[in-house]
């Protein structure tokens, strides 16, 4: 196979067709891919309930949430916020960690079974009618702990349909030192500004829109 006029050596390809809904879902990079229903979900830990709640369990479970396109920021930012509160506190890796934040450690828990159970399309539309218009819509937002960003495609189609389609997000945590809102300002603009070259010389029917807000 050659790409771009260069050998790529494909070591492993799959496609919808022809594969049975008793083969095992393709993995990639943390999302898997449910072939026959064509969406795409984060795979989530099951974490042991009886063991006790240390700052080395949280680090060790939230690192096997991985999602890579950001489907679930706003959910996936808690713990790096629980994490960033522990580093504040006289503990060890192995201490039991404070009760207010064992609690909200466990209402985080239960919010991985709705990521389980809401998978997402792979494709960004459904109709098969042809696209006339294309725009990206980027949103930010910050506060004091934490800002992040997402991306939207939306297309209008021939027949007047219109998809709106969340394409990627991020989310990250203020560093310690510097958790004032003016940088958190800076930051969640700054997280958008990419995008303005990224697609202006591949696409040229695609309008860029990005807005931001503080708070």
């Amino acid at each position: 196979m050659r790409l771009l006029g260069k050998p790529f050596h494909l070591r492993y390809w799959r496609q919808r067709i022809y594969i049975s809904q008793s083969q095992d879902a393709p993995k990639a990079l943390g999302i898997h891919w449910d072939v026959s229903k064509d969406t795409l979900h984060v795979a989530t830990p099951s974490p042991d309930s009886k063991s006790q709640v240390t700052k080395r369990k949280i680090a060790s479970d939230f690192a096997k949430v991985f999602d890579i396109l950001g489907l679930f920021s706003p959910s996936t930012i808690q713990p790096k916020i629980l994490l960033q509160r522990l580093w504040k506190l006289p503990l060890s890796w192995d201490s039991p960690v404070p009760d207010n934040i064992l609690q909200a450690w466990q209402d985080w828990i239960k919010e991985l079974s709705y990521i389980t159970a809401h998978p997402v399309d792979r494709r960004y539309s459904a109709s098969n009618s042809p696209i006339v218009f294309s725009s990206l819509h980027g949103f930010s937002d910050a506060s004091r702990v934490a800002y992040g960003a997402a991306v939207y495609l939306r297309q209008v189609h021939e027949d007047t349909t219109v998809t709106v389609t969340l394409v990627f997000s991020k989310a990250r945590h203020l560093r310690l030192a510097t958790s004032q809102l003016p940088h958190s300002n800076h930051s969640h603009i700054s997280a958008l500004s990419w995008t303005s070259s990224g697609t202006s010389s591949h696409h040229e029917r695609l309008t860029l829109v990005v807005c931001g807000r503080q708070g």
